[in-house]
């Protein structure tokens, strides 16, 4: 395949399957407060590796670059272009309506905090006017708005039927796109910052929430098995955009992207076991 041959593909897909996705799934969601479990797993993982990886600037073990790289990467999850085939082959129609509600949190984290930190450290300064224009402009994000307050007899059989031919490509284009950017090239100055990184997403991260909601709170609903789940999704692959477009580390962000997809797989089964 030519070089950046997944680009129109990615186009396909955040413009046409996952708003499609949304507007299919999310109003026969049943709003109640287990909602907030999936709602909030974005914001928990990316406050963890603020910590955690903030904690290690402070020390002198990792520079800035690297720290925001981290944060950007490793903080936010791939929980659409492979959380939603891996939901889906794993609990079914039923998971992957709870996944939608996780990766609308995860980007809101993204379209906010992750877009300011990107900025501010590139350029010194907070661009709110600039912030605001991309939530509001994020076709998934006005799909998700849609979805919440369009009326439920809006959705007749050939809406739905139409929502369903579009949303279909989502899973095998999504794949097929991951698949496109991995590039492996290792270098041993960087294992140890990649190993911080994965170590952090594919199993602290999900283990916080895995304690949080599972363990502490005792709730094993399948909001919370695949909000767990959710939590385990590698590093996201729009977050290594971001931090490449800011010149956070790049050559890091699309390892930590490549090498994580690769590992999620046995991971995210561990999870998903544990979970049963």
């Amino acid at each position: 395949m030519p070089p950046q041959s997944y680009l129109p593909i990615n186009v396909f897909i955040i413009y046409i399957s996952l708003p499609a996705v949304a507007l299919l799934y999310i109003p026969h969601i049943i709003f109640t407060t287990q909602v907030l479990i999936p709602l909030s797993v974005g914001g928990l993982v990316f406050l963890g590796a603020a910590v955690l990886f903030g904690v290690l600037w402070k020390m002198q073990y990792i520079d800035r670059s690297t720290f925001v790289c981290l944060l950007l990467t490793c903080g936010l999850g791939n929980t659409s272009f492979l959380g939603f085939p891996l939901t889906l082959s794993y609990y079914g129609e039923a998971g992957l309506s709870i996944a939608i509600i996780a990766d609308q949190g995860t980007f809101l984290v993204l379209a906010t905090f992750g877009v300011a930190i990107a900025i501010f450290f590139a350029e010194g300064q907070w661009q709110f006017q600039k912030l605001s224009k991309r939530i509001l402009t994020f076709p998934p994000f006005i799909a998700f708005i849609l979805a919440l307050i369009l009326p439920k007899n809006f959705f007749t059989i050939s809406v739905t039927k139409v929502l369903e031919g579009l949303s279909a490509p989502l899973i095998p284009l999504a794949l097929f796109s991951v698949g496109l950017q991995l590039q492996i090239r290792l270098e041993k100055t960087q294992l140890k910052v990649l190993s911080l990184g994965l170590l952090y997403k594919l199993l602290l991260a999900p283990l916080f929430i895995w304690f949080l909601w599972f363990y502490l709170l005792g709730d094993r609903s399948l909001y919370t098995q695949v909000t767990i789940f959710e939590a385990a999704m590698p590093p996201m692959i729009t977050a290594a955009i971001l931090a490449s477009q800011y010149n956070h580390r790049p050559k890091l962000a699309q390892l930590l992207v490549s090498v994580g997809l690769l590992f999620s797989f046995l991971t995210a089964w561990f999870w998903w076991w544990l979970t049963q």
